[in-house]
């Protein structure tokens, strides 16, 4: 079980953390700096949640002092505030958290991410240092010099480095062995030569190498010529690329998931009034469809907060076997809607597989890329959309992002006759919020979400750009041999009735108003309550049956399934119901009860339940 340190001169905030860690980590306490280096001397730890304010300094202020291989460190301060959110990451620390907002779900994130990050870049100081120890075994290049830049000796295996400079013959001068980068090589070993070490990197076929070199000193301390050394470092490069990447995933995640919470609760508003308009409308009505419309927009608006939640990885996506070609001829209406008269969209959706991809992402995927062709083409020009099927049959490179297996795919690919990417930018390019567009004329979203999509389904996407000439998208989804199939809507209709007690836990007031109108109206005898707290005190006060429970799985003083499991204690006959937009992953797997996904129809809600006290009685 790993080990947490807590660092806060208050008894009640550390027994409060203490608390909201539960059973999940074991904890352990400083009340002062002192104390904090003696609990890290005489223990593992594998996190520090440390308070900004202590005894006679501040949380920054031992940060700082910690070794370089201390554990990860999550800031707290009761003060709040940007300004020492940023000094607290600039000193070092993995996370930062406001009391005011602290709940237990936000803190074990904080911790998990931190304690991930921190291996992460342990494995990257690995490699590193794995690095290093190939050159003291000599897989690496060393050269040397004489005063008049001759190469006299080289050594270790060249094979996979390419020695620079790329000297195959002892006695040569330096100049006549490099070609690309020679004034950047002469003018280092000329440093050297003046005493001064000096460091440069050099390409070498698409592989980085970092290369040193050194003055040669004679006995008497006058330099005597050149040493140097070079290691590739590429795939050093590429965890590191890997760390940065991760962490904007991670800023993204965080984002999404605050946002899909307060939004989810929002849209199940709007179609909960909806549907309770359209039914209180007669079949004739002028404003039935409108009334749908609003409805068909409320379920477009969740399918995008749904992508969005498995872009950032905090939701999984919906796979189906979606008909890539049937697909991608019903978007084409809506696709020439948005590039307007100045460009021509040539269309050939001869696909006859299926792809397994969320249907969603797979029209999202088309638009992004479609979208993107028409920026790349102010004065207008040619798209061309294909989506065919493709059988591989030895591995397409996908650059640094690997290879395409051998196997059977959907290949969508989306050509324009744009400007084009630059090389330096081709591998940033589906980095989230990367754009190369004008500022505020791009997300830097549309390209990574179509990433995500692509990587969510199991495939890989490539590219190929000419400056001037254009782009070519090539998005490989593996093909999937069941039928084709899209998520349904949820309709209206007649609720069967219940009975009982049912306790609702819901922050959100129009949501918790809709629920309970909809199980009174149902037949039920509804208490509802705004907090757990709340609800609690209503569970302990109360001995009579109680049916269900029906809460909301992110609740701003604990989470929906541990305030499940306190009442359970107390009303043990209680089948219980979650409500929820997204089940962070730390929950899915200890949840004792079925989920109603937000947004949610009053029907599906009755129907969910149903189904919940059916359960229970069963």
């Amino acid at each position: 079980m790993k080990v947490i340190l807590v660092v806060d001169d208050n008894d009640v905030d550390r027994e409060l953390i203490r608390r909201f860690l539960g059973s999940s980590f074991e904890t352990s306490e400083a009340a002062t700096v002192e104390q904090a280096y003696a609990e890290l001397s005489a223990r593992d730890i594998d996190c520090i949640v440390l308070d900004y304010r202590l005894p006679g300094t501040d949380g920054l202020a031992l940060l700082e002092k910690l070794p370089a291989d201390r554990p990860p460190v999550v800031v707290l301060t009761g003060q709040g505030g940007e300004q020492i959110a940023v000094e607290a990451m600039k000193r070092g620390a993995d996370d930062y958290l406001a009391k005011s907002g602290l709940d237990p779900g936000s803190l074990r994130r904080a911790i998990e991410h931190a304690i991930d990050k921190a291996l992460l870049r342990h494995e990257v100081a690995r490699r590193d240092a794995q690095i290093r120890m190939m050159l003291d075994q000599l897989p690496a290049t060393v050269w040397t010099t004489d005063t008049a830049l001759t190469v006299t000796s080289l050594f270790g295996s060249p094979r996979g480095v390419g020695p620079p400079p790329a000297a195959r013959a002892v006695g040569k001068p330096l100049v006549e062995t490099i070609s690309a980068d020679g004034r950047v090589v002469i003018a280092a070993h000329e440093r050297a030569l003046g005493g001064e070490a000096s460091d440069y990197e050099i390409d070498r076929g698409g592989r980085v190498l970092q290369c040193r070199v050194e003055p040669m000193r004679g006995p008497d301390g006058r330099v005597t010529g050149v040493l140097g050394v070079a290691a590739d470092v590429t795939e050093t490069r590429k965890l590191a690329e890997q760390l940065r990447h991760s962490q904007k995933i991670e800023a993204l995640g965080r984002l999404a998931g605050g946002v899909a919470h307060d939004f989810n609760n929002i849209l199940t508003a709007i179609v909960s009034y909806a549907e309770v308009l359209g039914a209180s409308l007669g079949p004739s009505s002028e404003l039935k469809e409108d009334v749908d419309g609003i409805r068909e927009a409320a379920w477009r608006a969740t399918d995008l907060v749904k992508q969005l939640l498995a872009f950032s990885r905090l939701r999984p996506a919906e796979h189906r076997a979606v008909d890539a070609g049937a697909a991608t001829r019903t978007v084409v209406p809506m696709l020439r809607r948005l590039l307007g008269e100045t460009i021509t969209l040539d269309v050939d959706a001869s696909s006859s597989w299926t792809a397994a991809v969320d249907d969603v992402g797979f029209e999202q995927l088309l638009v992004n890329l479609v979208v993107n062709a028409r920026d790349a083409m102010p004065r207008g020009g040619r798209i061309r959309v294909g989506v065919k099927n493709k059988s591989v049959r030895e591995p397409i490179s996908a650059g640094s992002r690997g290879a395409i297996a051998p196997g059977e795919y959907v290949l969508v690919s989306v050509e324009d006759q744009g400007i084009g990417i630059a090389p330096e930018l081709i591998d940033r390019i589906f980095e989230p919020f990367f754009t190369t567009k004008d500022i505020g004329k791009g997300t830097g979203l549309g390209l990574s979400t179509v990433y995500g999509i692509v990587h969510q389904a199991g495939g890989e996407i490539v590219l190929a750009s000419e400056l001037g000439k254009g782009t070519t998208f090539d998005a490989y989804l593996p093909r999937s041999h069941v039928a084709s199939g899209r998520r349904s809507r949820p309709t209206t209709g007649q609720a069967s009735p219940l009975a009982g007690a049912a306790l609702i836990v819901e922050d959100d007031r129009q949501v918790r108003v809709l629920v309970e109108r909809a199980l009174r109206s149902a037949g039920m005898q509804v208490v509802a309550a705004a907090t757990p707290r709340e609800a609690l005190d209503w569970a302990r006060r109360n001995k009579g049956p109680l049916r269900l429970v029906l809460t909301d799985l992110v609740l701003p003083e604990m989470m929906g399934n541990e305030l499940a499991e306190a009442i359970r204690e107390m009303h043990p006959a209680a089948a219980f119901l979650y409500m929820s937009g997204h089940v962070p992953e730390n929950v899915a797997g200890r949840l004792e009860g079925a989920i109603l996904e937000k947004p949610f129809t009053q029907q599906a809600l009755l129907a969910k339940v149903a189904d919940a006290l059916g359960a229970t009685a069963a």
